[in-house]
């Protein structure tokens, strides 16, 4: 892996899971988690009340797993995390080609 893709998967990386996001929600102070992690988070707190961003400590509120699931998405996060599978796929697709010499038969 690149330097170049090490420095995109960080930025595109969880807080809580340290994973690359998946389903990524954003709390009213911008700050990004996955879905299942801002889940678990709730459900460790016990309590919907008090609950605050674990990044800075921002008060937020959620009755339900469903007000989570309704919590908008970065649209820039999405763009960069599906430009980061498009060029993963496309690296992929190029490490499985093979070049061939001109005469077809033997590998480059």
């Amino acid at each position: 892996m690149s330097s170049k893709e090490k420095e995109l998967e960080l930025d595109l990386e969880c807080s809580l899971c340290k994973d690359v996001f998946r389903e990524p929600k954003t709390l009213g102070c911008l700050h990004s988690f996955c879905l299942e992690c801002l889940e678990i988070y709730v459900e460790r707190s016990h309590s919907n009340v008090g609950l605050k961003c674990p990044i800075c400590r921002t008060p937020f509120q959620s009755e339900s797993r469903d007000q989570l699931a309704n919590l908008s998405t970065d649209t820039f996060l999405l763009n960069a995390l599906n430009t980061q599978n498009s060029l993963k796929k496309s690296i992929s697709q190029q490490d499985n080609q093979k070049l061939m010499c001109f005469d077809e038969e033997n590998e480059a």
